[in-house]
């Protein structure tokens, strides 16, 4: 196949039973490939109206891949259907020569019980596009958080969830609400959680049950008092004191410029370690400058526990 010539592939179920949605990532490297477009085929509409989105057209996802992220749903409290048929096609463009795999992943197959848009809701294809972002992005706290964290999902319009929007006091158009340790943090309707945000409070509820602590126990320089153009040895000494075996990232200042940083993995609970680098010393100002380090007690969290020592840099000549 010669570049710019398009081709098309399709995705087919075979012996389904009950379908009222389905979802797929596809991913292929970019060098090679490129979407043009994604089109619903008949399969689904046997069971009615659907909504088809594309919720990702993305060629350059990362730096090797591209990535078309599709999905189709039954609208209204419809019975789901079965049997075998295709269910999109998607249509490619050759870039280059060459060979390339189409990676499928993170397929989702929902039956009439629970994959749908909520019923009750104005504007269903906003209000469905942000439930899709939101799950992606409990979805992956789920996975970096593991057995810490336990996710319960709960249909809006189930007997359950009926009784969440009475004790929660929601409306009938607050079906992506997160709640976390028994408060509502984020309302739904078609508000996108703050991801960063969602961690820092999921962080920051660990660290009061004792889960996850960890500490800078002390920061040194040896000598504490040099001249431009010396070298000084720091160390910083790290404690586990929480729970959990715990990997995260410490970062160390002079006056509050990051000079050095250092990922620590399987620090066990108890036990301490201590970092230790050269650094020279250039083009500071003669006086006391706050040498001070920093752990941060998750990659995508804000919270940290630091410590600081002194360092006095003297003109050359005294």
């Amino acid at each position: 196949m010669n570049a710019t010539e398009t081709f098309n592939i399709n995705a087919t179920i075979t012996d389904v039973t009950d379908l009222a949605g389905w979802e797929l990532k596809l991913y292929y490297r970019n060098s090679i490939l490129a979407t043009v477009k994604a089109t619903e085929e008949p399969f689904l509409k046997q069971g009615g109206s659907t909504a088809f989105f594309t919720v990702e057209f993305n060629n350059n996802y990362n730096t090797t891949h591209g990535r078309i992220w599709l999905t189709c749903t039954l609208l209204g409290n419809v019975s789901g259907v079965n049997g075998t048929g295709t269910l999109t096609t998607i249509t490619f463009q050759a870039v280059a020569g060459g060979n390339t795999t189409l990676n499928l992943a993170d397929t989702v197959l929902g039956d009439s019980l629970y994959y749908e848009p909520c019923r009750l809701c104005p504007g269903q294809e906003e209000y469905y596009q942000v439930y899709l972002y939101n799950k992606e992005v409990v979805d992956k706290i789920e996975k970096d958080y593991g057995e810490k964290v336990i996710v319960e999902r709960i249909r809006f319009d189930s007997t359950e969830g009926m009784e969440k929007v009475k004790e929660y006091n929601l409306s009938l158009g607050d079906w992506n609400t997160i709640v976390v340790n028994h408060e509502l943090k984020f309302l739904g309707g078609d508000k996108r959680v703050n991801e960063t945000y969602l961690r820092k409070i999921i962080d920051l509820h660990l660290r009061s049950v004792g889960i996850h602590s960890i500490s800078v126990v002390d920061v040194t320089c040896l000598p504490n008092s040099v001249s431009i153009g010396e070298q000084i040895k720091i160390n910083v000494t790290i404690k586990n004191d929480g729970k959990y075996t715990e990997l995260f990232n410490v970062t160390i200042f002079i006056d509050f410029i990051s000079i050095k940083s250092f990922f620590v993995t399987d620090l066990e609970p108890g036990k301490e370690i201590s970092l230790s680098f050269i650094w020279n010393v250039t083009e500071m100002p003669e006086g006391t400058h706050i040498l001070s380090a920093k752990v941060y007690l998750s990659q995508n969290s804000t919270e940290h526990s630091s410590n600081y020592a002194f360092l006095e840099v003297k003109n050359q000549s005294s």
